[in-house]
């Protein structure tokens, strides 16, 4: 459909769409991309435009509370895109105890499971451009700092594999302009 500026729509206009996306991150697109081959119109949502002005990094002030984090200035982005746009590409994927409930920090855990999500991994792989996955090296292919005795017991070797970064409103903005079902509004906050 397009990509439009939801600055444009005139007081009282009606966006009317089976499904409605909340952010142009990557996750917002994804599931917009996802959803093209369907029969259900889609309008994506984003908050900021193409790239990020000052309006928008006012938008997000804020104050974090619980679990100690950065500041939401630094790790929020409103444009299409959204995070990707600040992103450095590294990706790893979970492990089973990441989805452990952890009640001593007042983690609940997750209301999926590992196995639930592990069959999606190959596609999202392929969304953030990341190469062929390959086999992990046996312990003995291992740089001498990740064996025995510096790596076993509660220690494991965890592996990272870098995107170029993937800018996902750079990457997929023509994708979302050619779906027949998606229409995507930018400054929709």
């Amino acid at each position: 459909m397009s990509v439009r500026d939801a600055i444009d729509l005139q007081h009282g206009d009606e966006v009317r769409a089976d499904v409605c996306l909340v952010g142009g991150g990557p996750a917002g697109i994804s599931i917009a991309l996802a959803l093209r081959a369907s029969s259900l119109s889609v309008v994506l949502l984003e908050s900021g435009g193409t790239t990020e002005d000052d309006a928008d990094r006012e938008l997000n002030a804020g104050t974090s509370v619980g679990v100690p984090y950065y500041d939401l200035e630094e790790t929020r982005h409103r444009s299409l895109g959204g995070g990707s746009q600040l992103w450095a590409g590294w990706c790893r994927r979970m492990d089973r105890s990441d989805f452990a409930p952890r009640p001593w920090i007042g983690v609940p855990g997750w209301p999926i499971s590992f196995d639930e999500l592990a069959p999606y991994y190959d596609e999202a792989a392929t969304l953030c451009e990341l190469p062929e996955s390959e086999s992990l090296p046996s312990p003995a292919e291992l740089p001498p700092m990740y064996r025995p005795p510096f790596v076993g017991g509660d220690i494991e070797v965890a592996t990272w594999e870098g995107s170029p970064p993937t800018k996902f409103g750079d990457v997929y903005r023509s994708e979302l302009e050619e779906s027949g079902n998606t229409e995507t509004y930018l400054h929709a906050t």
